[in-house]
């Protein structure tokens, strides 16, 4: 017997705004994975080759992230070191936060529970 509803992951969404002069907020929510990833690293490289000085990464809404994801964060950060851009990653979540402390990347990143934090 099959059910007519169908249970599916969450999809994950991108939106960018400037809640600052030279700063691009990238905010994503859902799944952080394999299949989103590619659109989430060309969203944060296309930012920081339009010259933001400051991009902020929100995971607030960030359910899930894997290591593709951690690659993609990763890759970002290169490239913004290389572009002089200050990366910054808003992450009160303790389980996605969690995440980056098991992987020693909090020793890379600097992590925010707000944007206003952040942003200091």
């Amino acid at each position: 017997m099959t059910s007519g509803a169908q249970s599916e992951r969450p999809v994950m969404t991108i939106q960018a705004d400037g809640p600052a002069p030279g700063v691009r907020a990238i905010r994503l929510s859902g799944d952080f994975d394999l299949a989103t990833s590619p659109e989430a690293r060309q969203a944060f490289h296309e930012a920081i080759d339009e010259g933001w000085r400051t991009l902020l990464l929100d995971l607030v809404a960030v359910q899930y992230l894997d290591s593709s994801a951690l690659s993609a964060i990763t890759a970002a950060a290169r490239h913004a070191r290389e572009s002089r851009c200050r990366l910054a990653i808003i992450c009160p979540s303790p389980q996605i936060r969690r995440v980056f402390q098991i992987t020693g990347l909090t020793r890379l990143f600097s992590l925010y529970d707000t944007q206003e934090e952040a942003l200091r």
